[in-house]
């Protein structure tokens, strides 16, 4: 989140960037993307974002699969449907066990046509090639 914001301030100097982080660490106990789904036009909406990275996939590890998905269409569709839509991007991060069900969230992705950026494939496949070591990525 902050590179991404330092860049776009690198990027576009003369522009207002502002950050608004609405994260809340460790929402899987807490439902994951229906949490945020909840949250959505309090915490996010309200303050008519122009772009919005979304990442629950992590947070979705435990939970099942059609609670999952509805958590993150609730989530897509409130932010599509409001007057000034942000541009939305879903993310994939993942875990040290493996297991993030990045599919199911890529699944409404696409249905919706909204970008998604899988970080957990990249990471697996370097982990896998041996490019890095997983106790270098997740120490301790």
């Amino acid at each position: 989140r902050a590179l991404v914001t330092d860049w776009l301030r690198k990027r576009y100097p003369r522009s207002e960037i502002t950050e608004l982080n609405a994260t809340i660490n460790n929402t899987g106990a807490s439902g994951g993307s229906l949490y945020g789904a909840l949250r959505a036009r309090r915490d996010l909406i309200a303050y008519k974002p122009d772009i919005v990275f979304v990442e629950f996939a992590v947070n979705d590890t435990n939970e099942n699969e059609t609670p999952v998905k509805k958590g993150v269409e609730g989530l897509l569709r409130q932010l599509l449907v409001v007057s000034q839509p942000p541009e939305v991007v879903m993310l994939y991060a993942t875990i040290a066990q493996r297991g993030v069900h990045a599919e199911w969230h890529d699944a409404i992705a696409s249905h919706y046509q909204v970008p998604s950026i899988n970080m957990q494939d990249r990471v697996w496949a370097m982990i896998d090639g041996g490019k890095i070591k997983l106790a270098e990525f997740w120490p301790g």
